[in-house]
């Protein structure tokens, strides 16, 4: 099985995954002995339809969780750098000029903006970059430039952009969370309801298949590599 865990899985789903995963794997291995029977034909089709739509979405959401985070870390740390850099002159600037309005908005620590939230970050490079356009020529002698200045509003607009992205993913990630527990109830529905009974004859006619059958459906805590039990495992009264 693929690694997905540091996706949207949690511990429990990604077990129920590999059960299912293994399930699947033992009945296409032996459709030879299996497929002959229509039902269970149908319902080995009908597994490998969730198991697929499963991966697809885990795939879906990897690829765009990566584009969406990546390039705002990205952002993030530029916009901070130029906050800092621009704050650093409109406050050496501010107490050369006496211009307390200019000192406020300058004296801002690396540890302030650091820490600073994410819509909170944005508002600052808006009210810093038009200080220091008000000023710009003055600011030459501090190490910033009409380039600098242009340049931190246009990553102020940037990072708005790319919060606005990052909640759009948040709500994509939540639908898509949604839809990969409706998959995995649908399959163990599929084995508990349906493929555990049309499996019980080989219980006693092909107990060698049955067994191998049984051990698929177990559920194993990958994380902890540890056998455990859940209230949808075969137990040996259900089958």
């Amino acid at each position: 099985m693929k690694h997905y865990k540091n996706y949207i899985m949690n511990r429990k789903e990604l077990n129920q995954l590999a059960m299912l995963e293994g399930v699947l794997a033992f009945l296409k291995e032996n459709m030879q002995a299996l497929g002959s029977n229509p039902a269970i034909a149908a319902k080995i089709a009908k597994l490998e339809e969730i198991v697929n739509a499963i991966r697809d979405l885990l795939q879906v959401q990897m690829m765009t969780t990566k584009a969406a985070t990546l390039p705002k870390k990205e952002l993030e740390a530029a916009l901070k750098a130029g906050i800092g850099k621009v704050c650093d002159a409109l406050l050496a600037f501010g107490t050369e000029t006496d211009q307390p309005e200019l000192i406020t908005i300058g004296a801002i620590s690396e540890s302030e903006i650091r820490n600073m939230r994410d819509s909170n970050l944005v508002d600052k490079a808006r009210l810093v970059a038009e200080a220091a356009e008000s000023v710009t020529d003055s600011l030459a002698a501090y190490f910033v430039s009409a380039t600098d200045i242009a340049d931190l509003k246009e990553k102020g607009a940037a990072f708005r952009t790319a919060l606005t992205a990052k909640t759009l993913i948040t709500a994509q990630t939540k639908e898509s969370t949604a839809a990969i527990k409706t998959k995995l109830a649908e399959g163990r529905s599929l084995l508990k309801d349906e493929l555990d009974k049309l499996m019980r004859p080989f219980k006693t006619g092909n107990p060698t298949l049955f067994g191998i059958y049984t051990n698929a459906r177990a559920i194993y805590d990958i994380p902890a590599s540890r056998k455990k039990r859940t209230s949808d495992q075969i137990l040996p009264n259900n089958i």
